[in-house]
């Protein structure tokens, strides 16, 4: 039950970083009354804060999962703390995203 948990989380934050820059989008072309087309979405996010997230969730997931399976308290950490890491990384990429889009 807590891996289906844990799959669930990854999937939401993994959408997450298409969705709201998509979102922001629409909402910032509507804040312009339609007049001016903000900025393109492949312009938008801040490429080193994707890349260190991606990064971050690709080293912590097997981590977590070795420290889980070799039942390590060192490795669960580590792998955890990755995660955690690399999902601050992905809502300040969320907020710079935010920012840039509504900015008129």
């Amino acid at each position: 039950m807590i891996g289906l948990v844990g799959f669930l989380s990854q999937i939401i934050v993994g959408v997450e970083a298409r969705v709201v820059p998509l979102f922001s989008w629409l909402w910032g072309f509507a804040d312009r009354a339609y007049a001016e087309s903000p900025p393109s979405l492949h312009r938008v996010p801040a490429r080193s804060l994707q890349g260190v997230a991606f990064i971050l969730w690709t080293g912590g997931v097997p981590a977590l999962a070795l420290g889980l399976a070799s039942d390590r308290i060192v490795a669960v950490s580590l792998g955890a703390g990755a995660l955690l890491m690399g999902l601050l990384a992905s809502l300040a990429n969320a907020i710079v995203v935010l920012t840039r889009l509504w900015r008129r």
